[in-house]
């Protein structure tokens, strides 16, 4: 027995060397770790679910067939992203090292770290200006009037409508101007046709307020990559504020961030659910929801649909996996995790 215990404690003990050979040189200092289960466990929530299950993913399910588009999306995301994002979670909990540590387990994939690494950086960065973009708006949702729901605004243009509604009113009434030209320049069709394409070209110029208030009051864009314009001071001033708000978040590493999840998670799920609820309460919704229980399974067998380059990613993004977060959230978890099994078998086969 006691020469059983001895090879079982020396196994145990080996067990964490398999990560410690680029960490104990450095002798870095003690890993931070989350205050309670269910700020972890909000944390790997919240972080995958965002902006993309919003306006992305309704818009790919519509163009590739509907609910049909489910079953390869489903397919895909559990033979590849949940294993992957078991993967990455478990090593995280493991190892309990960050995501550029984390592949000394295997020195063949050590730049798999700084991969992820790279990729994060990327997308905080694009993702921090996404988000100033939603805290303009929000700002702006709370004056008295909606600016995009008006033509009366600075930025609008003769052509503005309030709506699509009015867009279909106006182009009806431009084919019936039409015909009644046609008819009275019967003679002259030359000149009727020059009227008809130039009526018809200008009626399509309308846009709605909701889009002239995102081009020329958010963006301000110039005319083309020639013309560089000038600093849109006012999306500097949120994009400062949406740096801002991230470091508060992080200031005290997962300790704050646990406290924060509990406001950034559960308040989208809850917008959500007002979302559908209102979506239910809109024109046309009965459509949209036999469009999903009566899918155009053509599309699921389509060439095009499978290749798709935002397709064969979608299921990954959806799980956020390969950005190192997934690496990261868990690493500060590893010492309160009870049974670990999944990740040594996981952290064994990779080993060498």
């Amino acid at each position: 027995m006691s020469k059983e215990t001895n090879v079982d404690t020396g196994v145990q003990e080996n067990e964490p060397a398999l990560l410690d050979s680029e960490s104990n040189s450095s002798e870095l200092p003690e890993r931070a770790l989350w205050s309670r289960k269910i700020e972890y466990l909000l944390s790997l929530f919240g972080y995958s679910v965002g902006l993309g299950n919003i306006w992305r993913f309704p818009y790919l399910c519509m163009r590739n067939g509907g609910g049909a588009f489910l079953i390869p999306f489903f397919i895909c995301l559990i033979f590849c992203a949940v294993p992957l994002y078991l993967l990455e979670v478990s090593l995280g909990q493991f190892t309990g090292k960050s995501p550029v540590i984390v592949w000394s387990i295997c020195p063949l994939f050590k730049g798999l770290g700084w991969l992820m690494m790279t990729i994060s950086f990327i997308i905080t960065w694009y993702y921090n200006l996404v988000m100033s973009w939603v805290i303009y708006y929000f700002v702006h949702a709370f004056f008295p009037k909606i600016p995009w729901s008006t033509c009366d605004n600075w930025w609008n243009t003769d052509h503005c409508i309030v709506s699509h509604k009015d867009r279909l009113t106006l182009n009806k009434t431009a084919d019936g101007v039409n015909q009644s030209f046609a008819g009275l320049l019967a003679n002259e069709s030359t000149i009727s046709y020059k009227y008809n394409t130039t009526y018809v070209n200008r009626s399509l110029t309308y846009n709605t307020a909701a889009y002239e208030f995102w081009e020329f009051n958010v963006l301000r864009s110039s005319k083309g990559i020639e013309e560089l314009g000038s600093v849109q001071w006012h999306l500097v001033l949120v994009l400062l504020a949406s740096w801002v708000l991230t470091f508060c978040c992080l200031i005290k590493g997962v300790r704050s961030l646990g406290k924060v999840v509990y406001v950034t998670v559960i308040l989208p799920y809850i917008l959500l659910t007002v979302i559908l609820i209102r979506g239910l309460t809109l024109d046309g919704s009965t459509d949209g929801i036999l469009f999903y229980i009566k899918p155009d399974f053509s599309k699921v067998f389509n060439f095009q649909v499978c290749n798709n380059v935002q397709f064969k990613r979608k299921h990954i993004h959806e799980a956020n996996c390969v950005y190192s977060a997934l690496v990261r959230g868990s690493s500060h978890w590893a010492r309160l995790m009870i049974s670990m099994k999944p990740s040594t078998y996981i952290v064994k086969f990779m080993t060498p």
